[in-house]
C-alpha cells in the first residue's frame, strides 16, 4: 500500500488489480491485474515505483498519477532483461534517481517516455542493509507522524 494526501493506493504483490481508494468518500477505482512487488511514491506525488519480481523478465514500472488522482495503466522500463531489477525501490536525497535492492539504479523523468533510463549499478548488499534501515524505520512510524509532530512542537517554540 502506498498512502498519499488523498489517496490510498494498494498495489499487488503478485497478481491482482492494483486499487485507488480516495481516503475523503472511500470511492475505489481499479486498473486490470498487473504483476508488482509493493511500490513507493515519487517524492513529486506523481508516479508509483514498483519491480515486477517473479515473471521473466524482472523489470522496474511506473504506475503514473493522473491530475484525477487515479492510477494510470503501468509504464514498464525500456530495458526487457538487460539489467537486473527486484525487490523494493528507493529515491536519491534529491529524487533524481530510483534504485532497486538488486543495486540497479535509473533516472527519474516526469515524462514517462523519459522515464527509468539505465543510471549505473551498484553493491546490491549496500543497497539492501541502506533499505532495511530505512525500513525499519518505516515501520517503527509508517506514515511519519513522530517526524511530523516533532517538527510542530519545535516550531511552536
Amino acid at each position: 500500500m502506498v498512502l498519499a494526501s488523498q489517496w490510498l493506493y494498494v498495489l499487488p504483490t503478485y497478481v491482482s488489480d492494483p486499487l485507488s481508494i480516495m481516503l475523503s468518500d472511500g470511492s475505489v477505482q481499479s486498473l486490470s491485474f498487473s504483476y508488482s512487488s509493493g511500490g513507493r511514491l515519487h517524492p513529486a506525488g506523481t508516479a508509483i515505483y514498483t519491480t515486477r519480481d517473479g515473471i521473466g523478465p524482472n523489470d522496474i514500472q511506473r504506475f503514473s498519477i493522473t491530475a484525477a488522482g487515479v492510477l494510470a495503466p503501468i509504464t514498464d522500463s525500456p530495458y526487457h532483461g538487460d539489467h537486473s531489477f527486484c525487490g523494493a525501490t528507493w529515491f536519491s536525497p534529491d529524487a533524481s534517481r530510483i534504485y532497486t535492492a538488486c543495486g540497479t539504479a535509473v533516472t527519474y523523468n516526469a515524462d514517462p517516455q523519459q522515464d527509468m533510463r539505465y543510471f549505473g549499478r551498484f553493491f546490491a548488499a549496500q543497497v539492501r542493509s541502506f533499505a532495511e534501515r530505512g525500513d525499519r524505520a518505516h515501520r517503527r512510524d509508517p506514515i511519519g507522524v513522530k517526524h511530523v509532530a516533532a517538527r510542530h512542537q519545535r516550531a511552536r517554540g
